[in-house]
């Protein structure tokens, strides 16, 4: 089985990051997706609960809003009767959580955003 990647705050401990390998090279927008109208009401609380989880993040983007949807609707569907859940849609609901960084492996491959703090010590 080969190795999963490293995320760049292990290659930063190591002394092997590299800045045209392990830098963030993607510009994402700030703004996130809008809330569509169409969702149930127990998926708009889910879209409320990861809205508020993300928003620091940066990484959910306008684009990522049918995404965003489709998860919560699964897992509104899936908290109403999990005994009649199907496997096929867990799976789709477990993939979809890994790509929008809601499980710790999809959070592992999201690239890692610089941090803009003054560094007092960087005149040394």
């Amino acid at each position: 089985m080969a190795n999963p990647r490293k995320p760049a705050s292990v290659h930063k401990l190591n002394g092997t990051y590299r800045q045209d390998r392990h830098g963030c090279k993607l510009e994402l927008p700030s703004s996130g997706p809008e809330k569509p109208g169409w969702l149930s009401a127990s998926a708009e609380v889910e879209w409320d609960r990861v809205m508020d989880i993300m928003a620091d993040s940066g990484f959910l983007c306008r684009t990522d809003g049918a995404a965003l949807a489709t998860y919560c609707e699964l897992l509104a569907e899936f908290a109403a009767s999990p005994a009649d859940f199907p496997a096929g849609r867990l799976g789709q609901m477990r993939l979809l959580m890994s790509e929008l960084g809601l499980t710790p492996s999809g959070r592992a491959k999201m690239p890692e955003r610089e941090s803009h703090k003054d560094n007092p010590f960087e005149g040394f």
